[in-house]
């Protein structure tokens, strides 16, 4: 990992990573409450001396009829300053993009942001706010007390952070790994049906093709472990559903 980000990762403390549910009062996720609708942020940008966040959304719902519903009340929650834009991801699967101001009073983001927190996610789904972010070892019982005021809190608990451990799996990866998998990536290796297969690919790279093998099974187990590992908590929630 280089210098300069080991430096930052050091920094935060004993890292930790926390998840928590909360049904969050007086915040616009309420209009969720009775709509069949799946929100996630897709990047939220903190402004405390301008007293606002500009939030960035992607939304999922069954029926169009459904997102617009959404966008009616979310225009009239008090949370909500100003609607900056709204833009169609995908119009078959009426995923929608939605790009705002909200207040930063008594906001979950505001709390992370005062208290050190760094790689935040979420889902939102009827009216419950689920969370991870990586958050000092000494600012999570501050935290806790400071979202306990917010609303509902539910299943808070956090999991240490490992100091050999990677934010980023693009610093995790060895350069032939890397090159291996983009390359494999970039010709269909990946695709449903396999575009391409792996002794072709091996002339490609210049590989042997026991060698290229190997480099994709070592990194994509790495891609994959990093991300299970950072979502482990929604994961988790979907298997209960089922």
């Amino acid at each position: 990992m280089p210098k300069t980000i080991m430096k930052m990762y050091e920094s935060l403390n004993s890292p930790a990573t926390v998840y928590f549910e909360m049904n969050h009062e007086d915040c616009w996720t309420n209009i969720t409450e009775d709509m069949d609708i799946s929100i996630h942020t897709l990047m939220h940008n903190v402004y405390p001396e301008r007293h606002y966040i500009l939030a960035s959304i992607e939304t999922k719902s069954p029926k169009t009829e459904t997102f617009k519903e959404f966008i009616k009340k979310l225009k009239k929650s008090s949370s909500v300053l100003n609607i900056e834009n709204i833009e169609i991801i995908d119009k078959q699967k009426k995923l929608f993009k939605v790009i705002f101001k909200e207040k930063y009073e008594r906001m979950i983001s505001s709390s992370l942001f005062e208290h050190k927190a760094m790689d935040q996610k979420d889902s939102i789904q009827h009216n419950l706010e689920s969370v991870s972010a990586i958050v000092p070892e000494d600012e999570i019982n501050g935290l806790k007390s400071e979202l306990d005021e917010l609303g509902s809190l539910k299943n808070f608990r956090s999991i240490e952070l490992k100091k050999n451990g990677n934010i980023n799996e693009l610093f995790d990866l060895t350069d032939q790994e890397a090159c291996a998998i983009y390359t494999a990536l970039k010709n269909g290796y990946y695709n449903v049906p396999r575009e391409i297969y792996l002794k072709d690919l091996a002339r490609i790279t210049g590989l042997s093709k026991s060698s290229l093998a190997e480099y994709l099974r070592k990194g994509m187990n790495k891609i994959v472990f990093n991300w299970g590992e950072r979502n482990m908590f929604f994961i988790e929630k979907k298997i209960k559903k089922r």
